[in-house]
């Protein structure tokens, strides 16, 4: 098999699957052309943060969340 990211928003019938098209060391970027949007969704590490960001498979239209570990 291959990594694949599986989306399913809460009001979405079916789930949209984004294979894996291409990873590195601190990166995945998933990729599904035929979806409207998005058609890439990438994480990455970024020291301790760990970063989103959706976009085109162009990577036009992005969004980016960060995500910080929790302090305890």
């Amino acid at each position: 098999g291959k990594l694949t990211f599986i989306a399913r928003p809460g009001d979405a019938a079916e789930p949209t699957y984004f294979p894996l098209a291409s990873r590195g060391p601190t990166e995945l970027v998933f990729v599904n052309t035929a979806h409207d949007y998005p058609q890439r969704i990438r994480y990455w590490r970024e020291g301790e943060l760990l970063m989103a960001e959706i976009s085109l498979a162009d990577g036009s239209k992005p969004m980016r969340w960060r995500y910080e570990p929790v302090k305890q």
